[in-house]
C-alpha cells in the first residue's frame, strides 16, 4: 500500500480538485503554493479527519440510495495537461454499466446548500466538481453531502458547464505556470497560510 509521502509527491505534480478551488477563491493559496513547492502540506485538522472517516459510510448510502454500486476510484492525470489531476471520492456504476463520479461532503452547517436534487451547492464545491469533471472528461457528476448538525442527507447532479470549465482551466493554468513552474510567490495578503 503507498504511503502518504508518495501520494503528496504525487499531487506536487500538479493541481489537483482540492486545489482548483483555492486558486478560485483566492482563499488558502499560500497553502496550495507551500504544498507545490516544498514537503508542507499545510497539515491536518478534525474537520478533514471527520470527512476522512465518514467519507466511505456517505458514499455507500448514497449508492443505496441511488440503487447503484460503489467503488473506489483511481488517480486520474489529464491525457493532454498533465499538470491536471483529481483522485475522485468513488465512482457510482448503475446496472446497466453507466459510471459517474461521486464527491462525498460532511458539513457541520446548512448553509450554501440548495435544494436536493439540483446544482445548488457551495461554490467551493462546484469549482471542486467542475474540475474533476475536466479531468475526467465526464459530463455529469454525483455530490452528496451528510450535515452532521442536523443529520440531513442529500443528493446533488452536477452537468458539465464548458464556460465555467473554460475559466476554471485558464485561471488554474496560468497559476501553475507563474507560481510553481516559475516558482513567484502568490501576492502577499493577511491570511494565516500567508502569515506562517
Amino acid at each position: 500500500m503507498e504511503g502518504r509521502e508518495e501520494w503528496l509527491e504525487w499531487r506536487r505534480q500538479g493541481i489537483g480538485s482540492s486545489d482548483a478551488p483555492a486558486i478560485m477563491t483566492g482563499e488558502w493559496v499560500w497553502r496550495v503554493w507551500l504544498s507545490k513547492v516544498s514537503h508542507d502540506d499545510g497539515g491536518d485538522n478534525n474537520a478533514m479527519r471527520r470527512g476522512r472517516y465518514l467519507e466511505r459510510g456517505v458514499g455507500q448510502w448514497a449508492a443505496d440510495e441511488l440503487g447503484v454500486t460503489l467503488s473506489d476510484a483511481s488517480r486520474v492525470v489529464h491525457p493532454k495537461q498533465t499538470w491536471m489531476r483529481c483522485t475522485p471520492d468513488f465512482i457510482l456504476t448503475s446496472d446497466s454499466g453507466h459510471r459517474v463520479g461521486l464527491e462525498v461532503k460532511t458539513y457541520r452547517s446548512k448553509k450554501g446548500w440548495g435544494i436536493e436534487g439540483t446544482d445548488q451547492i457551495p461554490d467551493r464545491v462546484r469549482w471542486q466538481v467542475d474540475w474533476q469533471m475536466a479531468v475526467c472528461r465526464a459530463t455529469r457528476w454525483c455530490v452528496v453531502v451528510y450535515i452532521t448538525s442536523s443529520d440531513d442527507f442529500w443528493l446533488y447532479n452536477i452537468r458539465r458547464d464548458r464556460e465555467r470549465e473554460s475559466v476554471l482551466i485558464k485561471r488554474c493554468g496560468t497559476w501553475w505556470k507563474d507560481h510553481v513552474v516559475d516558482r513567484k510567490p502568490p501576492t502577499l495578503d493577511g491570511s494565516n497560510d500567508c502569515r506562517q
